[in-house]
């Protein structure tokens, strides 16, 4: 079945070609109708069409973004962790008693490692510190130099993230596959009680991007060692929160440090002498490691395609394909724009995860993310040495957070999706996630569309609507996020019902047929009410909350055929009846 929903896609638009902007990347070169991730992740693994392409507009998401200062952020997290059973404080009295809690801690010793990996502390409202060895807690891991792979539209992608942060559980799963015990997990520090396991080699750990719960990632200054101040010798207070000297990261000028660190690389090291006798040379040289010498945090995306024909004639696809080999990558991507990459996987990760929060260290300065498919929100950065309280608040809230409060939606935990819809049905969704006709969706914001076949017994069982002449037993659900604002999909499709049954005013007979037997049926949709991305633009009083806030949605249909498996008269005749239905 085809999806419509990129002809509405909101976000930015490129540039009008002939134009450059000096703020991003020259890879932006797409018609002037396009609209950024919407438009380009639906073509990935088209010839031509890899997962690099689609990164100068992540890049272009992350620059518009909504700004908050942390500790409104860490109010509204703290909320969201806090015990239903009991009352909760009010947020600004909750962040203090956060505070009081872990202030203690701060001053007990010089040697803070260890209250760091393995601190139990509680806070009226909140629930209590798990055990050391509840499957729950989390792990920070560090990560890279491994990469973490996935596929998108049959290409796949590879990640090296700092760290990740997992859970106990799935840690102790990715070592089982390497028949490794729990000790063996490599670099990690717990968050939430017990000690630090023992160092191993992190070879031995396998994650996917579906076992990921958020991301750190660092960047070292190249005046780190001017600008950062050892701990403070007196004891530690609770004071207002004091913006670093850069209170956000700015995209700007991380894009023109790794132009001119790209710039820097590319200027020739040899004599002009030197370059003329190896140019000349008749002997082959060796194939250059230099790209495996650049670093690991390359942007390393990786098209997998199949060795061509080299007795026919390129294509005009195939040649633009070969020029963008010979495209220079950048040496190093800013810390916010790997961090937008990472983000972007762990939303393609899960069919209907609502949002990933991620941090982005740089010297001694963290920044927290919040990313949803509105938009991303930037906090404002702290010192975690200088303030180390406000730093162990974030850990706390970690060692707090449900998958629900990570961004996963409850419903979607296992194999087959319960809804009660909004007539009190329990409808029954088991997608299929391995189907290679299913649609899937890599960016930030947006609809974000996936189209999956489902199987549901209480769908299957409704009866079918009158006007549909599609006998198909299959079924596909469309999964996406709509703009709230918007009339949603499911109240256009009713009008149209209303045009094939004649129920519409001013509507001719010959008007009708032209839209009967072409209507898809509609067999069941739900709005997630509770889904709004406003919902924390209003908690951090940002402004015009409610513009462009999403909801997320599932449509389901009888399944189509595709047009493209029909040929000669048949096709025809399906192509020109769209055209008529238009």
């Amino acid at each position: 079945m085809g999806d419509s929903s990129t002809s509405n896609a909101t976000g930015p638009k490129t540039p009008p070609l002939g134009t450059s902007s000096p703020d991003f990347v020259p890879e932006l070169k797409s018609t002037p109708s396009a609209t950024g991730t919407a438009i380009v992740s639906e073509y990935i693994g088209a010839l031509g069409v890899d997962v690099g392409d689609v990164r100068p507009w992540i890049t272009r998401d992350i620059h518009d973004h909504r700004k908050c200062e942390i500790d409104p952020m860490l109010e509204e997290l703290l909320y969201r962790c806090g015990d239903t059973s009991k009352p909760v404080p009010d947020k600004s009295i909750l962040l203090k008693a956060c505070f009081d809690a872990v202030l203690p801690i701060c001053n007990e010793s010089d040697d803070i490692k260890q209250f760091l990996t393995s601190f139990f502390v509680d806070v009226p409202g909140l629930p209590s510190s798990k055990a050391h060895d509840d499957s729950s807690n989390i792990l920070f891991h560090r990560n890279d130099p491994m990469p973490i792979c996935q596929t998108h539209q049959g290409a796949e992608s590879k990640r090296k993230p700092d760290v990740v942060v997992v859970s106990c559980q799935t840690a102790a799963r990715s070592n089982k596959k390497k028949g490794g015990g729990r000790k063996k997990a490599g670099n990690r520090k717990k968050a939430k009680g017990g000690k630090e396991p023992e160092s191993g080699n992190e070879e031995d750990v396998i994650y996917t991007e579906a076992d990921i719960l958020s991301t750190v990632e660092f960047k070292r200054s190249n005046n780190a060692n001017k600008t950062m101040k050892p701990p403070p010798t007196s004891e530690y207070e609770i004071k207002e929160y004091a913006p670093p000297t850069q209170p956000y990261i700015d995209l700007r000028k991380e894009l023109k440090e790794m132009k001119e660190s790209q710039e820097r690389a590319e200027q020739p090291s040899a004599t002009p002498a030197l370059a003329a006798a190896a140019s000349s040379s008749k002997i082959p040289s060796q194939p250059s490691r230099h790209s495996d010498r650049l670093g690991n945090k390359r942007d390393s995306e990786h098209l997998a395609s199949n060795e061509r024909n080299t007795k026919r004639s390129k294509s005009n696809n195939e040649q633009i394909a070969e020029e963008k080999k010979e495209e220079k990558e950048p040496i190093k991507l800013p810390a916010i724009v790997q961090n937008g990459l990472y983000v972007a996987e762990m939303f393609a990760a899960h069919i209907a995860r609502q949002h990933v929060i991620s941090c982005v260290v740089i010297d001694d300065i963290i920044y927290v993310w919040y990313f949803d498919r509105q938009s991303g929100i930037q906090c404002s950065g702290f010192n975690f040495i200088q303030d180390l309280p406000r730093f162990l608040v974030l850990l706390l809230i970690m060692q707090r957070m449900q998958y629900a409060q990570w961004g996963m939606n409850p419903l979607f935990d296992s194999k087959t999706t319960f809804v009660t819809d909004k007539d009190n049905r329990k409808v029954d969704l088991t997608f299929n996630m391995e189907s290679e006709d299913r649609t899937t969706h890599f960016g930030l914001r947006g609809r974000a569309t996936n189209v999956l076949s489902v199987t549901s017994d209480v769908l299957s069982s409704l009866p079918r609507a009158r006007h549909s002449l599609n006998d198909t037993e299959e079924l596909v659900a469309k999964l996406y996020w709509p703009e709230g604002s918007r009339q949603s999909e499911a109240d256009i499709l009713e009008e149209v019902y209303k045009i094939v049954d004649g129920k519409r005013e001013q509507m001719t007979e010959e008007e009708r047929k032209q839209v009967d037997s072409h209507v898809p049926e509609m067999v069941w949709f739900h709005k997630f009410e509770d889904t709004s991305t406003a919902s924390i633009r209003e908690a951090l009083n940002i402004k015009d909350a409610k513009r462009g806030s999403r909801v997320f949605y599932i449509i389901v249909f009888r399944k189509l055929r595709p047009i493209t498996e029909l040929s000669g008269r048949e096709f025809l005749r399906a192509w020109w009846h769209a055209v008529l239905c238009r």
